[in-house]
């Protein structure tokens, strides 16, 4: 399945023609599985919050996936047999070794109570019940976006570690990001780099959880290096534009949170387009990229909790309803550990801290 998105995030950078944007930033083969990842979601997405699917729907998109893994494979098979690991640099080996552990601790069952709930939770009602979510007393589906509707592509499959080896293709992205040698001054710094990210803590947390939330940060991070590291050339084609955006969009009906970050990188988006002269078109994709998405998940909202079509747009819960307040409440609220967040560097205690950036986010800021 892996490798589908792999192939399917491949054909998606060749039909649009961006490989050679995407390649001043990183080595391509890095983002494919993270780009096939954002262009399945979003496509899911409206294909389920408009109600255009069934069973059958889904498990022929999910079937069409599988094949173009075993495509890839068969494609593949020669170059892999030609790789001379016995040239790799010693920081090379250290880098697969602490990937592959992710990818072992990815296959173990998924025990994470969030995800036993909404993020697995969601896509099993929609799988079992050919709808989204309509349920007013099961609260925390709200908090539900495309990141559980992927989720339906592999569970139809009972594939259910899935969701967690998705978390791979996000660390292999940012990885990519960082070790695009042209951007960082010394190789020693390079891979020091990639070493603090992946020793976070918090990385265990969601390789071992299907929680999406690692696969936006590494969406955001490849649109950030595009706007800031890329050729600004880029922000006059039409492709490279409908590229980013569908990432950010997919981003903010993924999860609320991420709505902020998306709406900055946007207007950065939007002032380069400025200067190269080519604000009408962008216009034109951003109104058809975000409201073919937009319109009808406000449709759902307002007609499932009885909401105005504005406020379903603006506001992620239906306040009035009775305990979605409270839950809005320990969402906003600064939590048990205080409102100073010296818990993303410095766990509370031994029990949070896959909760935590580590130390390396205090290195990482020199």
């Amino acid at each position: 399945f892996l490798f589908g998105l792999h192939f399917l995030g491949y054909l998606v950078t060749k039909i649009l023609n961006i490989k050679k944007y995407i390649s001043s930033v990183s080595n391509v083969n890095f983002q494919y599985s993270l780009i096939g990842i954002f262009f399945s979601t979003y496509v899911l997405y409206f294909i389920i919050i408009n109600n255009l699917f069934n069973f059958l729907t889904i498990k022929i998109l999910s079937f069409s996936i599988l094949v173009l893994g075993l495509i890839f494979l068969i494609k593949e098979s020669k170059k892999i047999k030609l790789i001379k690991f016995s040239t790799f640099k010693y920081e090379y080996y250290c880098i697969i070794i602490i990937i592959f552990s992710y990818l072992l601790i990815s296959i173990g069952p998924i025990t994470s109570a969030d995800s036993l709930d909404y993020h697995i939770g969601v896509p099993f009602y929609i799988i079992n019940n050919e709808s989204y979510p309509d349920l007013k007393f099961w609260i925390h589906s709200t908090k539900a976006g495309a990141g559980e509707i992927f989720y339906t592509l592999p569970l139809i499959n009972n594939a259910i570690n899935l969701p967690g080896l998705t978390q791979i293709a996000s660390i292999l992205g940012i990885t990519g990001l960082l070790l695009n040698k042209k951007k960082i001054n010394t190789y020693k710094k390079n891979f020091n780099l990639i070493l603090i990210f992946l020793s976070c803590p918090l990385l265990l947390f969601f390789v071992s959880s299907a929680k999406p939330q690692l696969i936006y940060v590494a969406g955001s991070a490849l649109v950030f290096s595009l706007i800031f590291f890329g050729n600004k050339k880029q922000f006059t084609n039409l492709n490279f534009l409908i590229f980013v955006l569908v990432i950010l969009v997919t981003n903010s009906i993924g999860k609320f949170s991420f709505t902020l970050s998306s709406g900055l990188l946007f207007l950065t988006i939007f002032y380069f387009v400025y200067l190269e002269k080519n604000l009408f078109k962008f216009i034109l994709v951003t109104l058809f990229t975000s409201l073919i998405v937009l319109v009808p998940k406000g449709i759902y909202l307002s007609n499932t909790y009885d909401v105005s079509f504005f406020s379903s747009i603006m506001s992620p819960l239906p306040l009035k309803l009775p305990g979605y307040q409270q839950l809005y409440t320990s969402l906003t609220s600064c939590g048990y550990s205080g409102c100073f967040p010296y818990w993303l560097i410095f766990p509370k205690d031994i029990y949070s801290l896959t909760e935590s950036l580590g130390i390396g986010g205090i290195i990482i800021l020199f």
